[in-house]
């Protein structure tokens, strides 16, 4: 009686996980984005909508606009960390295990102007 009892139990619990598994899987790839965003695709839309010099009002307004979650950093402790504004665009990409999210760094002149900015794709897993 109790090995019946176990294999009864041992299949529900593994039925229980593959659909749970599929259900995890299929709301992945379900969300997942249908056309990834690419740092060259970034890159070209950076070009077009953030010229060298833009103030950093624009490029706030922009990010804003794209809803797209930054923060500004002058720390005069560390002269990398001096004016820029760091921006974060998770789930640029989707894999069953891994996140892709570009980190877009943005670098301003005393004057508040844009000098340059650089992209980086980073993955992320579980």
């Amino acid at each position: 009686m109790r090995q019946k009892t176990f294999w009864i139990l041992a299949a529900v619990v593994t039925a229980a996980a593959a659909i749970s598994l599929w259900i995890w899987h299929w709301q992945k790839v379900n969300s997942t984005p249908t056309h990834p965003l690419t740092v060259e695709a970034l890159r070209k839309k950076l070009d077009q909508s953030l010229p060298v010099g833009s103030s950093r009002a624009a490029v706030e307004s922009y990010l804003d606009s794209q809803s797209i979650p930054y923060s500004y950093l002058d720390d005069s402790k560390f002269p990398s960390e001096r004016r820029v504004e760091i921006a974060l665009i998770r789930g640029t990409s989707q894999s069953l295990f891994v996140r892709g999210d570009i980190q877009i760094r943005f670098r301003f002149d005393p004057l508040g102007r844009l000098l340059d900015y650089s992209l980086q794709e980073f993955s992320t897993g579980p």
